[in-house]
Formats: structure tokens, C-alpha cells, sequence
């Protein structure tokens, strides 16, 4: 089994797993979004993080948990809002 973190051309700021944006996408959305705090009313923002725990037997299962988590998540918050991987079954 090959890793996809360490698979040659892995494209930086997306997530091998899931293909979903990265924490480094969510770093960099959250330090462009800091620099003007009167553009949005208060309370209109807020960040939710998810942990899954796959139950699989083998590191490729859990990878492939993890990633069917994701396209789950994406198709169900996806329109409503940008979703994140951070790794290891955490996402926001």
C-alpha cells in the first residue's frame, strides 16, 4: 500500500485523501478573512470540527472510511459551505 501523503505530485493545499481543501487552505482563508472584521455582522461565522473514528480492521480500510466520509460530508455541506480536511478523519 502506497501512502498519498508522500505520492509524487501531490498538489499542496489539497488533501490526498479526500481531495478536499487542506489546513493549510483553512490557515490561509482564516488570515485573509482577519484582516477586515467590520465586512461581516457578528455571528455570522463560526467553525465546527468533525472527528471520525473509521472501525476498519487495516490502515486501507480506514483510509478508504475516511475518504468516503468526506465525498458524504462534501455532498451534504458542500453548497452550504467550504468544507476542510485536516487529516487523519478531522475535518471543518
Amino acid at each position: 500500500m502506497s501512502l498519498p501523503l508522500f505520492a509524487p505530485g501531490h498538489q499542496r493545499g489539497l488533501d490526498p485523501v479526500t481531495g478536499l481543501p487542506d489546513g493549510a487552505a483553512l490557515a490561509d482563508f482564516l488570515a485573509d478573512t482577519g484582516s477586515e472584521p467590520a465586512a461581516r455582522p457578528p455571528g455570522s461565522d463560526f467553525l465546527l470540527l468533525l472527528e471520525l473514528y473509521p472501525q476498519a480492521r487495516d490502515a486501507q480500510r480506514s483510509l478508504a472510511a475516511i475518504q468516503r466520509s468526506g465525498a458524504y460530508l462534501q455532498a451534504l455541506f458542500g453548497s452550504a459551505s467550504q468544507l476542510y480536511s485536516l487529516g487523519l478523519g478531522v475535518f471543518a
